[in-house]
């Protein structure tokens, strides 16, 4: 993005192409960032993290091509462009989880309340299916977050990554 590092992913490499790694658990209320962008799949769902465990966070591009994906418990999508790069922040806070990109807001409900731990799958599904295509230029999970906090971290994000639109 804009000349920054990436990681690429290419589902032509099939399944099992992403990266694997195990966390400890992290709790409600949550948030996740990710910048990242799908380069064409068309109606394929792409994952961008999946923790595979009893408790499982998801947040995937979605079977069509206008939607994302958010879980903890329980499915929630979102309309919003998949080709072109875009920061996104899911709050996993029970009933009172949102979806948003680019600091605005996209969806929200209750995406259930499952804490976070396992195995977790960077740019592919939990069985290794499902492989993302396209760049993930950045990821992480931040616990406990204050509204004020997450807006100052997407604020951050997107000075760092889209500095003529911060």
């Amino acid at each position: 993005l804009d000349g920054r590092p990436a990681i690429q992913f290419n589902a032509g490499l099939g399944s099992n192409s992403g990266y694997s790694t195990t966390m400890s658990s992290v709790g409600q209320p949550a948030c996740l960032f990710a910048i990242c962008r799908k380069d064409g799949g068309g109606t394929i769902a792409r994952r961008i993290l999946d923790v595979n465990s009893a408790s499982r966070w998801l947040l995937s591009y979605n079977t069509d091509t206008t939607m994302m994906a958010y879980y903890a418990g329980t499915l929630l999508t979102a309309a919003t462009p998949q080709t072109t790069f875009g920061l996104f922040t899911a709050t996993f806070n029970g009933a009172s989880s949102t979806l948003r990109r680019r600091g605005a807001q996209i969806g929200s409900g209750d995406a259930g309340a499952l804490a976070c731990a396992g195995a977790v799958k960077l740019g592919m599904a939990d069985n290794g299916a499902l492989p993302h295509n396209g760049p993930i230029v950045f990821i992480g999970i931040a616990p406990g977050l204050s509204d004020a906090q997450r807006d100052y971290v997407e604020w951050l994000l997107n000075t760092r990554y889209y500095p003529s639109t911060a």
